[in-house]
């Protein structure tokens, strides 16, 4: 399977631009600054580490693939000038990504998660660049974050470091206490997902432009009783339908296609004695309408509840109920030796492998030794057929500077399952964590 081509979401795109611009208009700034009548020194707000982690197998499928992977990362929130905000945050790594063909990628890289500029104008508020949106409300499972892209291939302990950046154009409106946000989003960058290899079968993206509108609205309100939010997308799907394009050969050359979607979607929480109470919900509806195509996605309603409490202290525990309802039939290619596979493929990414799903997660954490110690276990599971995740993990703060992390990625299933296509990639890591 050639995946070079999945990779590409961190290629520079003519975007980077902005990123050059802005990145001259703050250095310029703070020049200023620091010549102006102020004594003080300029404060970057600068939030910087290096860390090392050992994998015991990438996102390669392949039983031999331990991996280190060494970062660098650097936050920078400079204080604010002329009433204008600044955010800058971008790594640098070397063997954090695998590609499949080829092996572990060794050569370095250089990420640009975020790099905006925001401003206030009465009650509208403005920011520009690249940024990353993240929408929901319930616990890591979001069926309303819609611009979310993710690189689900990349080494990190921390999920929150696989979200890409992208360049947005936000603009609030603020009334009391209700909020209306518009997102215009021009710039496309591609996810990446580890997929098992299938013999016989290229797989690559699909033909996007870096340049590919998108947009939303959300209405949000928070108050001390309760917070809530309505939201509407028109953009590209973050998860791909598959399209047959034809023979090499014996080799069958598969794209992964990212299609339009509209969204709308709704999210609360809110708190009742000494329990958190959050939910979500999500109505997705896809390009395929009444076409039997077995490699496009379905419309679905996708929906999360989930509940908070600390019983005792210092111990935090989140469940959550998952829901997912395809509507339309579920096709399937009949008769063909390879097509049954990669619709097979399709229908586990999209998570579309019943009409009716249904799931839970649980993840319980605790920290002791002063807060600087901590003990957590992320768990979700899927039926029909069943398979889940566990990932536990520890860290512990071993001075105000050094941090250790141990803990595991360990998908459970069979073969033929949502989580259970990923057992080969089960991983054991550590991590070394220096902040300056």
């Amino acid at each position: 399977m050639n995946t070079s081509s999945v990779l590409n979401s961190y290629k520079f795109h003519s975007p980077v631009k902005w990123w050059i611009i802005l990145g001259v208009l703050l250095t310029g700034w703070s020049v200023y600054a620091q010549e102006s009548s102020s004594p003080a020194p300029f404060d970057w707000g600068h939030i910087a580490s290096a860390r090392t982690a050992y994998w015991s197998r990438d996102k390669s499928f392949d039983d031999r693939s331990a991996s280190w992977s060494n970062s660098f990362w650097l936050s920078l929130s400079p204080e604010t000038i002329h009433d204008f905000k600044f955010k800058f945050e971008s790594f640098g790594a070397v063997n954090a990504l695998n590609r499949v063909s080829t092996g572990p990628q060794t050569d370095p890289f250089v990420e640009f998660r975020e790099a905006y500029v925001e401003r206030s104008f009465g009650a509208f508020d403005i920011r520009f660049g690249r940024q990353i949106i993240a929408w929901g409300r319930a616990d890591k499972v979001n069926p309303t974050d819609v611009f979310g892209t993710r690189n689900l291939t990349f080494l990190s302990t921390d999920e929150e470091d696989q979200r890409l950046g992208v360049g947005t154009l936000q603009l609030t409106y603020n009334w009391d206490a209700v909020r209306v946000i518009g997102i215009f989003q021009p710039e496309w960058r591609f996810p990446t997902y580890p997929i098992p290899p299938i013999s016989g079968v290229s797989l690559r993206d699909g033909r996007l432009s870096a340049f590919q509108p998108q947009g939303g609205i959300k209405l949000d309100y928070t108050s001390s009783a309760f917070d809530a939010s309505v939201s509407f997308f028109n953009g590209i799907n973050r998860t791909p339908d598959l399209e047959f394009k034809g023979l090499n050969g014996p080799t069958a050359n598969i794209e992964l296609m990212y299609r339009r979607v509209r969204t709308l979607g709704a999210d609360i929480a809110f708190t009742q004695g000494d329990y958190g109470f959050r939910s979500e919900l999500a109505y997705q509806q896809t390009e395929k309408g009444g076409n039997t195509d077995a490699f496009r996605q379905n419309d679905q309603l996708y929906g999360v509840f989930g509940v908070e409490t600390t019983p005792v202290e210092n111990l935090n525990l989140n469940v959550q109920v998952l829901g997912k309802h395809t509507f339309g039939e579920i096709y399937s290619p009949v008769g063909n030796a390879l097509l049954v596979p990669l619709a097979e493929q399709m229908r586990f990414i999209a998570n579309q492998t019943v009409r009716n799903l249904w799931g839970l997660t649980f993840r319980p954490s605790y920290k002791f030794w002063n807060d600087t110690a901590e003990i957590e276990t992320a768990l979700v599971y899927w039926s029909q057929p069943a398979s889940g995740l566990v990932r536990p993990k520890a860290s512990y703060a071993i001075n105000d500077q050094l941090k250790a992390i141990v803990g595991g990625e360990i998908a459970l299933g069979k073969e033929s399952s949502f989580f259970g296509r990923m057992v080969r990639n089960n991983a054991v890591f550590s991590e070394l964590r220096y902040s300056f």
